[in-house]
């Protein structure tokens, strides 16, 4: 049961849920939905019988908008304002619709504030931008999203950059994606919308032109002073937040962590990115202890793939499971960095540039 409720009378949330209920075939999903506006005698249970996904659509009506958030498995709340106001209680973590103008970054933690939500989607602020804009809510919805997490390894996590390229030239869209330690800044850097190729100059520049890890002094406390790092993150990331990497908001990201104290991983979904990221690929001794609540280290090797940090169901790595009525389709693939032609001692040796062969 999928549940799309809209706060206000202002909310076109009729046309929103034709985009919702006619995307799934012409986007490729596959799978059938029944849209109800209003339910009749039986008609809820004839519904579920005959379609893969339930559509149940509610406006200002009170009584019917309560019942689809009670029933609903995936509630989706549509707005058109900037503030996050008009329902008090809406069930655990729903998604956010907003087909007016594009939400900034304030707006978005607002939302996330008060709801607790999942994702913030835009929709268009034009009647003909809804039947292709809430493509990634579709992919969603109906288990056919994509999703990278991506390893650490130093510079063997390097790999992962040839592995966007491999996505990008089979135009395989990417919807999130989990990252640590290195793999933690690779993904940050993929959820800002940078190419494969961007990013392989950003980290040229970044690691090897400019040493982040070349600033060492004496001191008990680490070995680098850990301000070129600092600097680092701060100019490729700024003030941006993980809830809201991009204006367009096409990538989910987590970055993930371990609390030194309590032996646990810590999922940042938000946070600054800049923070986030420096707690992925924190390195004790090596580095000074990043400014955050808890100590934080990269994950050791039985915590090194945050694959679980991407599905809400327990998917084995590599795990599809077969299409049809009911299946969860989401494709999950963990990348796993077992061999590299990179030269140990530089990792761009191989072409006249200094870049990677």
């Amino acid at each position: 049961m999928i549940g799309l409720v809209a706060l206000d009378d202002h909310v076109p949330v009729a046309a929103l849920g034709d985009a919702l209920h006619e995307q799934p075939t012409t986007a490729g999903g596959g799978y059938r939905v029944a849209r109800l506006h209003v339910p009749g005698a039986g008609s809820l249970g004839q519904a579920a019988q005959d379609s893969d996904r339930v559509l149940l659509v509610a406006g200002s009506d009170t009584a019917w908008r309560g019942s689809c958030i009670r029933q609903a498995d995936r509630l989706i709340v549509a707005t058109v304002g900037p503030d996050p106001c008009g329902l008090a209680a809406i069930g655990d973590r729903p998604d956010i619709l907003v087909s007016g103008s594009q939400p900034s970054t304030a707006q978005i933690v607002a939302w996330h504030d008060r709801y607790n939500c999942r994702r913030v989607y835009h929709a268009g602020s034009e009647p003909a931008s809804w039947r292709h804009h809430p493509a990634p809510l579709v992919a969603r919805l109906g288990g056919t999203s994509v999703a990278l997490a991506l390893a650490g390894g130093g510079a063997r996590a390097l790999a992962h950059i040839g592995v966007l390229q491999a996505f990008e030239d089979a135009a395989i869209a990417v919807d999130r994606v989990a990252g640590t330690s290195m793999g933690a800044m690779i993904a940050a850097l993929f959820a800002t919308g940078a190419s494969a190729g961007e990013i392989e100059s950003v980290i040229f520049e970044e690691f090897v032109q400019r040493n982040p890890f070349g600033d060492y002094r004496p001191s008990l406390v680490s070995l680098a002073r850990g301000e070129r790092g600092k600097e680092m993150l701060k100019r490729r990331f700024g003030e941006a937040r993980l809830e809201a990497m991009t204006k367009a908001m096409t990538k989910e990201i987590v970055v993930v962590s371990t609390d030194l104290y309590d032996r646990r991983p810590v999922c940042h979904r938000r946070d600054l990115t800049a923070e986030a990221v420096a707690a992925s690929i924190y390195l004790p001794v090596l580095s000074p202890r990043p400014v955050s609540p808890s100590s934080h280290r990269r994950p050791g090797s039985r915590r090194r793939f945050p694959e679980r940090q991407l599905s809400h169901r327990r998917l084995r790595p590599y795990e599809r499971r077969p299409c049809g009525r009911g299946a969860d389709r989401h494709c999950l693939l963990r990348l796993t960095i077992s061999e590299t032609t990179f030269d140990k001692r530089n990792p761009f040796a191989g072409r006249a540039d200094g870049r990677p062969a």
